[in-house]
């Protein structure tokens, strides 16, 4: 490409960024008056990545001039000092921001949503905090004093009573500590989540709880009850067995069960104690158990002759089903188990949290569950449910339990993520928390179901932070920000767990920059998140990979740990790596400072 080629094709392409502006003034005007040069910004950098500039940016560099490759900030800025350089003198018509003033924008917005970070360090640290925080007050003050200026409170757990406190104690130590705390409050949003497990086989089993040296610790619990019972009792047993309720009754304490379990083997329960309409029964054996065998009542009274009975239900304490590739699963709504249908290939049914989906599922959608671990595709479906066919799960099968998450990359669900839940919890945001976080939002109609919400309740000056969490999310982003860009404080999370699931894992790293880039020419802060230090938090060890994880955390304005009992740990490892790394890069451009094994260079070779 010669020179004049190449000024031609940049020529072009700041006109097509000026063209682009022009064409959508009307989405610049209806963000924040604060936020309208970032949002011209924004369609500026959107204009300039549709082409391919890779042969543009090799020629710059060939020739010492800028490649266009850290222009996030100051697109047309950028764009007319490589063309002035290059002998162009161009000069745009409307309002644009210089690098410097970028960085000013960002900067200006990162502390409005999350304040001051702790001194010394340009990124804040935010962690999820547990329960205990309610009433630990320690734990605080070492989080203060570690590095954290950002608490999450997650409000799909604990209760208005516990966030209370946390923040109350929260406000308290850090104005006395004289650190900066910003309060930050999750939406739960509409998860997808399994509710009830229904195995088509009925088999399980119990043990009693043994020592290393093989000795009885404790007996396994076993509860034996009446059919007609409505729900199993709350306690701890390993199994729930239901007989007819003329066998039950006859039960006394001291009396002995007797059978043959499935593999065979005699096996006893001793009846113990009342619980419910049943009683609770002990055995220093293991047995397996299926529906329809056989149990033989031993009176303790030699008056009293033996009865026989079969067992008609079976369920554990914690069910599951140990799920394999090939086989299928049939998924319906609803909160009450029922019999669901009976299809040949079947292992089992799931109920889930948000059952109006199914009517959004096409055949052939992929599904996956528990963070990705077991994959599938859907064979069937008709609105009331799906059948689901597993694509993906390990050789040896794993165990599919309760509350563990679904998602459903692909699929076009209308459901908003603004929930009957979320709007209960928003008056209580809006008078404590500095920033509500809105969860698997997907289009931009979300935001105004947000904004609405927020106005009903008269809800102002709450800063938002959008979590990306879906595949829609992320293909909607630029929408997505210039629809929330009407408040005057936004944020960015990448939510690196869900989103790694929905697009993909080894599309994750392409996802997660292309997130960071696209923030940065909005001038809008992004919090890094998901498992960032999780094994120092969880064991007080860290792994290599999450080290350098940490390490690439710095581009982001913010990093997010995950509550653990080496927390405080983690926190001042990541205050530690991050400042290292201030000095190497700044978001995406190497920083030259001085390296001292540089040095070497003076010393005899």
């Amino acid at each position: 490409m010669s020179r004049a080629e190449l000024i031609n094709s940049l020529v072009d392409l700041y006109n097509e960024i000026l063209q682009a502006e022009k064409a959508h003034q009307n989405l610049i005007y209806s963000v924040h008056e604060d936020n309208r040069l970032s949002a011209a910004n924004l369609i500026h950098y959107l204009a300039l990545r549709r082409f391919d500039l890779r042969l543009i940016q090799d020629e710059l560099t060939d020739i010492g001039i800028s490649s266009l490759g850290r222009s996030e900030s100051c697109v047309l800025w950028s764009l007319e000092n490589v063309l002035n350089a290059l002998g162009k003198k161009v000069h745009s018509p409307t309002k644009h921001i210089s690098r410097k003033e970028g960085a000013e924008l960002l900067l200006r917005n990162t502390r409005r949503l999350l304040g001051e970070p702790h001194p010394g360090c340009q990124s804040s640290i935010m962690v999820t905090l547990p329960t205990e925080a309610a009433e630990n007050q320690k734990l605080l003050v070492d989080l203060l004093n570690a590095g954290m200026n950002v608490i999450r409170i997650n409000c799909a757990h604990d209760s208005p009573d516990v966030w209370i406190r946390m923040i109350e104690n929260s406000r308290r130590l850090s104005q006395e500590l004289g650190y900066s705390c910003k309060i930050v409050m999750d939406l739960p949003g509409p998860k997808l989540r399994i509710v009830a497990i229904d195995p088509s086989v009925k088999a399980c089993f119990f043990r009693p709880l043994r020592d290393p040296f093989g000795r009885i610790i404790e007996p396994a619990k076993v509860w034996i009850g009446k059919d007609e019972s409505m729900a199993d009792p709350i306690l701890e047993a390993d199994l729930f067995l239901k007989f007819d309720k003329e066998w039950i009754d006859g039960l006394k304490a001291g009396d002995i069960v007797r059978f043959f379990d499935a593999r065979g083997k005699a096996r006893t329960l001793r009846v113990d104690h009342v619980v419910g309409r049943g009683w609770l029964s002990y055995s220093t054996q293991t047995g397996y158990l299926k529906e329809g065998i056989v149990f033989v009542h031993l009176p303790d009274s030699p008056e009293l002759s033996q009865r026989a009975t079969t067992l008609k239900s079976l369920s554990p304490q914690q069910p599951f089903l140990l799920v394999k590739k090939n086989d299928r699963l049939w998924i319906q709504g609803g909160q009450s188990p029922t019999k669901g249908i009976k299809q040949e290939g079947i292992v089992g049914t799931l109920w889930i949290s948000q059952p109006q989906i199914l009517l959004d599922v096409k055949v052939d959608e992929p599904i996956w569950f528990d963070d990705g671990k077991i994959g599938g595709r859907i064979l069937q479906c008709d609105g009331d449910g799906a059948v689901v066919e597993i694509t993906h799960a390990p050789s040896k099968g794993l165990k599919l339990r309760v509350d563990r998450g679904i998602n459903l990359p692909v699929s076009d669900l209308k459901i908003s993520a603004i929930t009957d839940q979320d709007l209960k919890i928003l008056p209580f945001i809006g008078q404590h928390a500095d920033a509500v976080g809105i969860s698997f939002l997907r289009i931009p109609s979300d935001i105004d179901d947000l904004e609405k919400a927020l106005n009903n309740e008269r809800i102002q000056n709450l800063g938002i932070i959008l979590k990306i969490e879906t595949r829609k999310a992320f293909e909607n982003l630029p929408l997505i920000l210039l629809k929330a860009m009407k408040n005057r404080s936004v944020g960015v999370m990448i939510a690196r767990g869900d989103l790694a699931v929905e697009c993909g894992y080894e599309r994750l790293a392409e996802v997660q920059e292309e997130i960071l880039w696209i923030s940065e020419a909005a001038h809008i802060p992004v919090i890094w998140a998901t498992q960032v230090l999780e094994s120092l938090a969880k064991t007080g060890i860290p792994s290599r990979a999450e080290v350098t994880d940490a390490a690439m955390a710095q581009r982001s304005e913010c990093v997010m740990l995950n509550k653990g009992p080496y927390i405080v740990e983690a926190v001042k490892s990541l205050v530690d790596i991050l400042k290292r790394m201030e000095t190497h890069q700044r978001k995406k451009r190497s920083m030259l400072r001085k390296l001292h094994i540089a040095g070497l260079l003076n010393q005899p070779l």
